[in-house]
């Protein structure tokens, strides 16, 4: 009895390890690819960025998923912004102002172990209104928000040898004077 007891407890331990390793959150395929960032700056103005799930948690949409770089998917995006109307202004992207960004861009993957930055690259500073998911709420069935705000979005493109996508992004109000996220 002891014997068959061991055997269906060894059995029982790695039916449980099993279950708890596996990964149920798989990553976010791609199904589309860019071949300019402008392609990505026409989705962040003109489609839906974010959602509610069932549960009522705010996830990132298919859309936007779409623009972000493969290790953006792994990790969280941390993009909590329902929607964006913004512009590319050549006052806000001069070339001090991408050397800048993308000075804090390679400090920061280069404390990414196994991480390799991309040849190419392309800096994009985008200025406008955002649309913040902790100010939304619903009103006759269409999602509104009650306080947009004044961004900049600092953004680092980078070529996966499949197009284009969304690698590093830095997102402040008040002329940069707030940090909102800085991915």
């Amino acid at each position: 009895m002891k014997k068959s007891m061991m055997i269906a407890l060894s059995g029982l331990f790695v039916v449980v390890t099993i279950m708890l390793c596996t990964n149920t959150n798989k990553v976010y395929e791609k199904k589309k690819y860019f071949s300019s960032p402008n392609e990505i700056i026409e989705i962040i103005n003109h489609k839906q960025l974010g959602a509610l799930n069932k549960d009522g948690v705010f996830v990132t949409t298919s859309d936007f998923k779409e623009c972000l770089s493969k290790r953006k998917r792994v990790t969280d995006s941390n993009f909590n912004y329902y929607k964006i109307d913004g512009e590319i202004l050549p006052e806000n992207n001069t070339k001090e102002s991408k050397e800048f960004i993308l000075d804090d861009y390679r400090r920061r993957v280069s404390m990414l172990e196994g991480y390799t930055v991309p040849e190419k690259l392309e800096v994009l500073t985008l200025t406008g209104i955002g649309y913040s998911t902790s100010d939304l709420y619903i009103q006759n069935k269409e999602v509104e928000c009650s306080n947009p705000e004044n961004i900049d979005i600092n953004i680092v493109f980078i070529d996966e040898g499949e197009g284009w996508v969304i690698d590093y992004f830095w997102i402040s109000t008040n002329g940069g004077e707030d940090v909102l996220y800085n991915q």
